[in-house]
Parts: C-alpha cells; sequence; structure tokens
C-alpha cells in the first residue's frame, strides 16, 4: 500500500507521491534528493583554507621580514575558496523543495 498525504487545503488523502491534490489541485511540495558530494566538496575546500592560513602563520613567525606580504597573498589565495566553500556547504547542507510552479 503507497503512503498517503492529506492535503492541507482540502483534507482529502492523496498518494504521498502525487504532486498536486487529485480534488482541489493544491501543489505539494516534493523533497528533491541532492547530490551530498556538494556538501564535502564544500567542507575539504574550507579545511584546505584553514592548513593553508596554518601554513601561512607558521611561515611568518618563522620569518617576519614580510609578514605583510604573507597575509595578503594569503587573503588573495583563499577568498574565493572559502565563499565556495561556505556556498557548497549551505547547498549541500540541507534538503531542498521543489515545486513545478502551477
Amino acid at each position: 500500500m503507497a503512503e498517503e498525504i492529506t492535503c492541507p487545503n482540502c483534507q482529502t488523502v492523496n498518494q504521498r507521491d502525487n504532486a498536486h491534490c487529485n480534488w482541489c489541485g493544491q501543489q505539494f511540495a516534493v523533497e528533491r534528493k541532492g547530490w551530498r558530494g556538494w556538501y564535502w566538496l564544500g567542507v575539504i575546500l574550507l579545511v584546505f583554507c584553514a592548513l593553508l592560513w596554518l601554513i601561512l602563520l607558521i611561515g611568518i613567525a618563522i620569518d617576519r621580514e614580510d609578514w605583510a606580504y604573507g597575509l595578503l597573498a594569503g587573503a588573495i589565495f583563499t577568498v574565493i575558496p572559502i565563499v565556495l566553500g561556505i556556498f557548497l556547504v549551505k547547498k549541500g547542507g540541507r534538503p531542498r523543495l521543489e515545486s513545478d510552479g502551477w
């Protein structure tokens, strides 16, 4: 027996895989399964940037002459990966609801 869902608009019982209510046409939100790899790719990017900053700060602690250039280079090389990593973690971290635009 198929799972059932009750329409929030007219209280008619429908099958769970329906996109719309059979009686009133109310659109149901359908959970779309996304690729969880985006989440892990974002985590890997953020960990990579954290390790890069750690190496950079250790290098600055060893050789203090050009610390300003080191910080500038670190900021330039990690801004885009950090933003991309945060975006990918947010994109892949939660299930999305898709609607047909009825």
